[in-house]
């Protein structure tokens, strides 16, 4: 009996990356067809790219802006790998860990944020502006500035408290378009 699978590695990206395997008789035959890729759908399980605002979300806390990685992995109980990651935008973070750091930010704030204002796909958050979320006087974060302490042409027109994260002032959807 033989079968033939056509698979695509890419998630969609990229049509011509579309892989046929042959099964039978104990071997199997790899080959390439770019005219059966038009057919293909692009993969369900495509995922926007996860984006954090935790530093941001940090640095407007008395006890997390110094130190902030070490004490609150501690506080949370989770790895500060995890955090590290975390605040690098790296990776997609378990439920369990944000859940944790959540919670550690929560007693630290003294009132209930949502996880996804912390972490968001594609940086759809909730609470649209970072100082919102933390109940905090609006201003400016500190990477708005430069080292000489002119603004960024990043923040041009942007108000103290109305921005969304401090890689994405304007948010993903008009800083990709930019």
């Amino acid at each position: 009996m033989n079968v033939a699978l056509w698979a695509d590695f890419s998630g969609g990206q990229n049509p011509r990356s579309c892989v046929r395997f042959s099964f039978g008789r104990g071997f199997v035959n790899r080959t390439h067809n770019p005219r059966e890729t038009s057919r293909m759908t692009p993969s369900p399980h495509h995922f926007d790219q996860t984006i954090s605002r935790l530093a941001d979300v940090l640095a407007h806390t008395k006890r997390y802006s110094f130190k902030a990685p070490s004490r609150l992995s501690q506080d949370a109980g989770v790895h500060p790998a995890s955090v590290f990651r975390i605040l690098r935008g790296g990776g997609n973070p378990s439920f369990l860990t944000v859940t944790r750091i959540t919670e550690a930010i929560e007693r630290e704030l003294g009132f209930r944020i949502d996880p996804r204002d912390l972490i968001a796909e594609g940086g759809r958050f909730p609470t649209p502006f970072c100082c919102d979320v933390t109940r905090s006087q609006p201003s400016l974060p500190d990477a708005a500035f430069d080292e000489f302490g002119d603004l960024k042409p990043a923040f041009a027109g942007i108000e103290p408290g109305k921005w969304v994260s401090s890689r994405y002032p304007r948010g993903i959807s008009s800083s990709t378009n930019n």
